[in-house]
Parts: C-alpha cells; structure tokens; sequence
C-alpha cells in the first residue's frame, strides 16, 4: 500500500491543535506517513490573546515529529480556511494523486489512517466515489449492513480524496446554485433536513466563505457518493464556540466512536437505509417537536 499524505489545517487554536497532533501520533501507521501542516498566517488586526494563541501553535507544531516526516508550510498573510484547504489540497493532489486531510479540531482514531489508506486504494478506480470520510453522524445506523456504506454526502471532518475527482469541485458559487430549480433537488441536497442549500446562499451573499459546501453541492451534481464507517474513527472537538466557523453544540459529540473499521468491496451506491436514518438524526437536531424544544429548554435552564 502507498500511503497517502496527510494535510493539517492550523490556526490559532493551541489547546485543540495539541490535542488533534497527540491523537493522530498514536496512529499505527503515523511513523510511515507524511504530514504536511499548513499554518495560516495572523489576521492583521488580530488581537493581542489572538496574537499569542497564534504564537503558541507555531511553537507546538515544531515540538515533536508527529509523523514520520513532517513538512510545515506557513502562509505570510492570513488567508481563511476555505482558500488554505483549497491551496493545499490541490498542491498535495497535484504531487501525490490522493491526500487525508484534517482541521485542527479533530481526535482521530488509532486505526483512522488504515481506514483512509484502505479506502482510498479500494475506490481509487471508482467513478462514482469522489470521497472518503471517517466521521459519521449521531444516527441509528443499526439497520445498516456491514461496517461501511455510501452517501451522497461530504464531510470535511477527516477525509480524503483523489486528484482526479478533486478536479470537479466548483468554486463559483452561482453556478452551482442556479442549478437547484426546483424543492426536490434541494430537499436531496439538504438530506431534507440540513441546511446546506441555505448555505450555499448565504455564500452568494457574501456571509460565509465554505470550501465544503462548494465541494459537496459539485459531488452532489457530479451524482458522487463517499464513503462512511458505520462507527466514526473520528471525535470534533471544535464545537466549542472557540472556532472561526462552528458554534456551540453537543449534537456531533453523540456519535460512536471505534478504533477500527475494516474496509471490504461493497454496492457503489447510496445506502438508502443509512439515507433515511441520517435524515431522521437531522430532523431530530434541526427541526424538533415543540415537545423537544420544551426539553431543551429545561435542560439550558437547570444549568
């Protein structure tokens, strides 16, 4: 097996980004893996505690040799999230073909980069498989066959990729919009309940700047799948309120974590039953009975 390369996307996130560097130097095949971390550069008018957050994730990533090699490539100039995974996905397809990427956020697994790897060797040839992911979502997957399945789905949290299916993504966001005429196609896109559809608009308004929303709607119109564990390899630690992006949830922290999954040939097409069942953990998160609400509610309140 040649194994991939791994891309880290770092900022000023120290507590995280150590925590994310620990967990991936106790995977098995760390020492034979290369790893390229991408540090983006200061915001200009960054504030002091932001400056020495900054400061202190340029120390940590030079504290230890996390892999076998690592190569650590810094940007001068801050340039947000969405360009520095564009940029650096592509410069690593560009040399390698296939690329495991991950954000400063994410505890992976022991057995996660023998998952990818696997994966991506497996679905190479595969036209319609344009990705690998090693989260899965808080849902009842039980009804699920085997330990992985298909979706017509993207998750920017742990995946990988190959250059040839990379060269799809679509970076002008008007025209990947105009394309969704009519409610079912944004119901399939949105998994009927998510929110991804809004947030391609909000992108067209200029309100926020998502690389993974614009490679998820071009795999959705490319009729893509990607790959899931039916158990994730992979915990996001991010949903704290101290990221540019997230806000403050314990949704995705409901997911079942395991060390490892084993990756076998399966149907290249989307599991409907893992469809439905992600639709309903959907439903259950964004839109939720008055009942549920009334639940929430009581639980903020005897905080």
């Amino acid at each position: 097996m040649s194994l991939a390369p791994i891309a880290l996307f770092v900022y000023n996130r120290p507590s995280h980004t150590l925590q994310t560097l620990q967990a991936l130097e106790q995977n098995i095949l760390a020492k034979q893996s290369k790893l390229y971390i991408f540090a983006d550069g200061l915001k200009k008018m960054a504030a002091p505690s932001q400056k020495e957050d900054w400061e202190k994730v340029q120390t940590l990533i030079r504290a230890e040799k996390w892999c076998g090699e690592v190569e650590i490539i810094e940007a001068f100039e801050n340039k947000g999230l969405a360009q520095s995974i564009t940029e650096g996905v592509g410069k690593l397809l560009d040399k390698y073909g296939k690329v495991i990427v991950l954000e400063d956020d994410l505890l992976t697994s022991i057995g996660f980069l023998e998952y990818m790897n696997a994966a991506l060797d497996l679905y190479e040839k595969s036209e319609r498989v344009f990705a690998v992911s090693a989260y899965t979502y808080p849902a009842d997957f039980e009804a699920v066959k085997g330990n992985t399945f298909f979706l017509q789905w993207i998750c920017s949290w742990g995946w990988a990729t190959w250059a040839d299916k990379w060269q799809i993504y679509e970076k002008n966001i008007h025209t990947l919009l105009q394309k969704f005429d009519n409610q079912v196609l944004i119901d399939k896109f949105n998994f009927r309940y998510y929110y991804s559809y809004e947030t391609l608009q909000a992108q067209a308004a200029g309100k926020v700047n998502s690389w993974a929303v614009r490679f998820h709607a071009s795999v959705f119109w490319a009729d893509g799948l990607s790959l899931f564990p039916k158990k994730s390899l992979v915990r996001n630690i991010g949903f704290d309120g101290s990221g540019v992006h997230s806000t403050e949830t314990n949704y995705y922290e409901k997911s079942e974590i395991t060390n490892f999954i084993e990756v076998k040939p399966i149907e290249i097409a989307e599991n409907l039953r893992a469809r439905k069942a992600l639709e309903k953990s959907f439903q259950r998160e964004y839109q939720p009975t008055f009942w549920q609400k009334i639940q929430r509610n009581m639980k903020k309140y005897l905080k």
